[in-house]
């Protein structure tokens, strides 16, 4: 999906958004996109996981702006994680009805995973 199409899903669907989305334009909130998967997955891994999770693309659009742009400490971290459960709990509710269940359970396990292991590549990341 280009980012033009993920950001007009994360509009439609109203999810939470940090405050960068509103000082950046899309041009600018596009560079900080780099797929589903995390930073440290090889390209070819994050380009695959991107083709299989592609309903998660909103989510990850929003949480690798997030990550680009927050603050060096845990709980700018765990804020991140709880803003991707909630906007995936938005997306089925809104946008993702016929998968509801397999979405939500996907989406929660990938937010709890990098809850419990992506503290040190978040922190990697904001030293680029």
């Amino acid at each position: 999906m280009n980012t033009g199409g993920i950001i007009r899903i994360i509009t439609e669907a109203g999810l939470s958004l940090p405050p960068v989305f509103q000082r950046e334009t899309p041009e600018e909130l596009a560079r900080h996109y780099n797929g589903v998967g995390a930073d440290w997955f090889p390209a070819w891994l994050r380009k695959l996981a991107t083709k299989v999770l592609v309903r998660m693309e909103p989510l990850a659009f929003v949480h690798d702006v997030e990550f680009a742009t927050s603050a060096p400490n845990y709980f700018a971290f765990s804020i991140a994680q709880v803003r991707w459960a909630y906007n995936a709990l938005l997306l089925v509710l809104l946008v993702y009805r016929r998968y509801r269940l397999r979405f939500l359970a996907v989406a929660w396990l990938c937010a709890l995973a990098c809850q419990l292991g992506g503290y040190k590549g978040y922190l990697r990341g904001l030293r680029k």
